[in-house]
């Protein structure tokens, strides 16, 4: 069975001062499809808030042009190319505005994303976001370990993009986070996951709070969990009784 349904998360830390931005969207209106961003100051600077908003803004009007323009919905990069789209646009709109205002250099931010297209999953990150995947009771970060050393968002006239493509499963959960999780985060992430059957909000809850309790503080998190619950009209068969 195709896997047509997806439940999404968000948590955002009510202390935290970095004025984050997040956006989960479905462009293609195509059951199984999916775009999730999270943007997040790169400093602790005014320009840098100020990025944060522009770059999501942007990515998601990069990502609705390019959608605009698809004429073959099977296409197998379709996913990727979806997110460079938006990178491109965030990038190219935020350094203008930033050279526009004689700020270059001050308007930068951080941009992770995820788009879900036929069962293809392509993350991408600039900045110090990371992405993970659960499955089969392990997580495995989609991104190499070592530090990001890439550019930010607006930062620079071009933007080096890290990406990363999977085949989607049933059950496999994305987990989107604004900082790379130590090695103790993650272990406690996994045991806590490894007890739990079916997402929801009140369970996310009660994961940040373990974390917590273990000494690992999280801004921001956004999550979506793949299952083929849903049963799509072309696969329904009317039979008399």
């Amino acid at each position: 069975m195709s896997l047509t349904k997806i439940n999404c998360f968000t948590y955002n830390n009510p202390y935290s001062s970095k004025l984050s931005s997040k956006i989960i969207l479905n462009p293609l209106k195509k059951p199984g499809a999916l775009i999730m961003a999270l943007s997040s100051p790169a400093t602790s600077s005014l320009g840098a808030k100020v990025a944060t908003r522009l770059a999501l803004n942007h990515f998601v009007e990069g990502v609705l042009n390019y959608c605009e323009t698809i004429d073959d919905i099977q296409k197998p990069s379709l996913s990727h190319n979806i997110v460079s789209e938006g990178f491109k646009n965030a990038n190219r709109s935020v350094y203008d505005f930033g050279h526009k205002l004689s700020a270059g250099g001050r308007m930068k931010a951080c941009l992770t994303s995820l788009a879900v297209v036929n069962g293809i999953a392509s993350v991408a990150r600039v900045g110090s976001g990371n992405v993970y995947l659960y499955r089969d009771k392990n997580i495995y970060s989609f991104f190499d370990e070592k530090e990001n050393t890439y550019d930010n968002v607006g930062e620079n006239s071009r933007v080096s993009v890290e990406f990363s493509d999977i085949d989607i499963e049933k059950n496999d959960r994305v987990l989107l986070f604004s900082r790379k999780l130590t090695n103790m985060e993650c272990d406690t992430l996994r045991r806590f996951l490894n007890k739990v059957d079916e997402f929801n909000q009140a369970i996310l809850e009660k994961m940040i709070l373990k974390l917590r309790d273990r000494g690992g503080i999280l801004d921001d998190v956004m999550i979506s969990e793949f299952s083929g619950d849903s049963i799509l009209l072309e696969n329904v068969v009317n039979q008399a009784v």
